[in-house]
């Protein structure tokens, strides 16, 4: 809810009554606009900020009484006398998307401003953009960009079709292996009996049919970059080769299947 210095520095303003109501009503307003609290919500009138209040994601640093600046979402609506809706230069790591409708008098007059300011996250990889603004996203954004911060083994469960492959690949994109190799295996495409030969190579003559030269296995050719292991949750077989998984490779694992610390 708005401070108490923020409603007596409005009120000594000489605000209009419609914006001192907003102002008022901003814890209010801010639960409605945001029901998961992604979004900020902003109160002006023509020239100043009135209310600024963040949502959890992000924080720009503006306050109350601040000028507002010619280019911002809230002097564009009022300028245009429409609402607007424009993407924020990032500012603290963070984009945003900007939302503003002008507020009239009685007589139709513009006065002010409302407006929604929320987080979006951006990144590139491998020429795809992922970009989302739920809490859902947001906070496996989050959870991703920290594991990368790791040289640890990371499991991410999702159904079919939530983009596994893709959080993998952002994580190799935030960690120190970003320009290294990625392989992205299908393990349910590999039988059982052939798993640890095609992760580990094998020799000359290993099996019947193996290659004369042998062969080099995945986790080799992929040496001080990111593997990726997809649905590893239909492997049907003893997974102690994880003991033995080099330290020189960053193993990211995704299934489909429910899975507890506990299973």
């Amino acid at each position: 809810m708005p401070s108490f210095e923020e409603t007596v520095a409005a009120r000594e303003r000489n605000v209009h009554p419609t914006l001192q109501m907003l102002v008022n009503l901003g814890s209010s307003l801010h639960q409605l606009f945001s029901l998961s609290e992604e979004k900020g919500i902003t109160v002006t009138d023509r020239e100043r900020q009135l209310l600024y209040i963040p949502g959890k994601y992000g924080k720009l640093e503006i306050k109350s009484g601040d000028p507002l600046f010619p280019e911002s979402v809230s002097r564009r609506c009022m300028t245009e006398g429409r609402p607007v809706t424009c993407k924020i230069e990032q500012k603290l790591g963070w984009d945003y998307i900007g939302k503003a409708v002008p507020v009239h008098d009685d007589c139709g007059r513009i006065i002010g401003s409302l407006g929604t300011v929320e987080v979006i996250r951006t990144n590139s990889i491998h020429g795809q953009i992922v970009m989302g603004s739920s809490p859902g996203f947001l906070t496996a954004y989050e959870q991703a960009c920290k594991a990368a911060q790791y040289d640890v083994s990371v499991l991410i469960c999702g159904e079919t079709g939530t983009g596994k492959e893709i959080m993998a690949r952002l994580i190799m994109e935030e960690s120190a292996r970003r320009d290294k190799p990625f392989v992205s295996i299908n393990c349910a495409c590999i039988p059982p009996s052939l798993f640890e030969s095609e992760m580990f190579g094998y020799e000359s003559g290993a099996f019947t049919g193996a290659h004369k030269n042998g062969r080099a296995g995945y986790f080799e050719q992929v040496h001080t970059g990111t593997i990726f292991l997809d649905e590893i949750g239909e492997l049907d077989i003893n997974l102690t080769f994880v003991k033995s998984i080099s330290s020189d490779v960053l193993t990211v694992s995704a299934t489909a299947a429910t899975w507890s610390p506990h299973s």
